[in-house]
């Protein structure tokens, strides 16, 4: 009877692991095209990339923006004496779920050159984002890229700067359903496998 007891418990357990949904972690990038580009380019200093990741997420762990491209340089003149203008560069998701948003912003406002950045999405801690918005499997990213503001004395001696986005992704660290046979060898081989 204890045989028989352990063999029932052993094929339950063994029946309930072929029927699980194994979970694996995933890098997925998104081309964002829709934001490529010059900024400002006339009044435009923000595009609107819309994302559909055609499947639902189990789980977001993280996200970024990765960018590169090239700012053409412009001066201001402070004072008597001429600076750099600086770019600002940010991205924002907005979350439907809370009313909150993700943003991502670039802390150095480079003024020339070429420009390659990576940049974290993260949440007020007083109005947390949370990633239920993808649930569906889609979301919107905002991208703003523009002259920093000019305040007190300051004037600009010509145009002003630009940047010219010739690449950009967005990076999800995501957990994903394998798709297997619920009754496949494969189901179990998964289980053991998603962890990597």
């Amino acid at each position: 009877m204890k045989a028989f007891a352990a063999m029932s418990m052993t094929g339950l357990v063994l029946g309930m692991t072929l029927g699980a949904a194994p979970v694996a972690a995933d890098v997925l990038e998104i081309p964002l095209d829709a934001i490529l580009g010059a900024y400002p380019d006339g009044q435009v200093v923000e595009r609107i990339a819309s994302f559909d990741l055609g499947f639902s997420p189990e789980a977001v762990s993280g996200a970024w923006i990765q960018f590169t491209g090239v700012i053409e340089e412009a001066f201001v003149e402070c004072d008597g004496g001429a600076d750099a203008w600086p770019m600002e560069f940010y991205a924002m998701m907005p979350d439907g779920a809370s009313g909150n948003r993700w943003l991502a912003f670039e802390p150095s406002r480079p003024t020339a050159g070429i420009i390659a950045f990576a940049l974290p999405f993260a949440t007020d801690p007083d109005h947390e984002a949370t990633w239920d918005f993808l649930a569906d499997g889609t979301g919107v990213l905002h991208f703003y890229a523009g002259p920093v503001g000019l305040t007190g004395t300051c004037l600009p001696t010509g145009g002003p700067p630009v940047a010219v986005v010739d690449e950009a992704v967005l990076v999800l660290d995501l957990k994903t359903a394998v798709p297997v046979e619920a009754r496949s060898f494969g189901a179990v081989k998964a289980l053991f496998q998603g962890g990597r």
